[in-house]
């Protein structure tokens, strides 16, 4: 490699000690393998210049310090015009590594997640809305967000959308009757009449109704006084 790299020994990745110039010969010698899903294609950049624990953010311009030939597109958007640089050649990819632009391996990677929703097929779009379902706060769930925050492929965009919003509403709805049936289980329990149980929690009967039936989801304080009250009245 005869690329020159700035700051060589900064570390990246302060648990394994790996370092910049770690990561650009990291990039150097995979990028046969990498070339193919970065030819000819205009790049989002993903820039970490504190490394993997400091702060990263997303960039479509192409970067001050790039070499003055890096390939570059022209792409309108509707706040302004962009010129992206364009991936395939093996010094446009050491020169944006040079310039930290590095991948995030904890669990399925943003540039992954991105690649699936630009360039994948429905089998891709399928596996990704199955894990938003599964958990839709998880780190793909993230992965989808941030990738739709800045880029928004036809038809895949919205659909996505539509996925994230629903598997968060059920989700909630799910977590609204597990409180609810929480709720009525420590009433059970108490053997108290609902009058005297919301009166032991401070509230009115109607309002525990409320409870019970998942309509309103009682505060973290006073479910912990619910627990109370239960485990008392049944002589816990």
């Amino acid at each position: 490699m005869t690329f020159a790299v700035t700051n060589p020994t900064k570390v990246f990745w302060p648990d394994e000690g790996y370092t910049k110039s770690d990561l650009v010969d990291y990039y150097d010698r995979v990028f046969p393998k990498l070339r193919p899903y970065v030819q000819d294609r205009p790049l989002v950049l993903r820039r970490c210049p504190n490394g993997l624990r400091g702060k990263c953010f997303w960039q479509k311009e192409k970067p001050d310090g790039m070499p003055r030939d890096t390939p570059t597109v022209r792409i309108v958007h509707q706040n302004g015009v962009r010129h992206y640089v364009v991936g395939g050649r093996r010094e446009t990819t050491l020169a944006l590594a040079n310039l930290a632009s590095v991948y995030d391996n904890q669990g399925k990677p943003t540039e992954a997640v991105q690649t699936a929703l630009e360039r994948g097929d429905l089998a891709d779009w399928h596996r990704i809305a199955a894990e938003v379902r599964a958990d839709p706060w998880g780190k793909t769930a993230r992965h989808v967000e941030e990738v739709l925050s800045h880029s928004r492929p036809y038809g895949v965009a919205e659909a996505m959308e539509t996925v994230l919003s629903r598997a968060r509403e059920r989700a909630k709805a799910d977590e609204r009757a597990a409180v609810a049936a929480e709720i009525t289980e420590a009433v059970n329990r108490a053997g108290l009449s609902r009058a005297e149980f919301a009166s032991r929690i401070g509230t009115s009967a109607s309002r525990l109704s409320t409870y019970t039936s998942g309509k309103v989801t009682p505060s973290a304080t006073l479910l912990l006084r619910i627990r109370r009250v239960a485990d008392r009245g049944s002589g816990l």
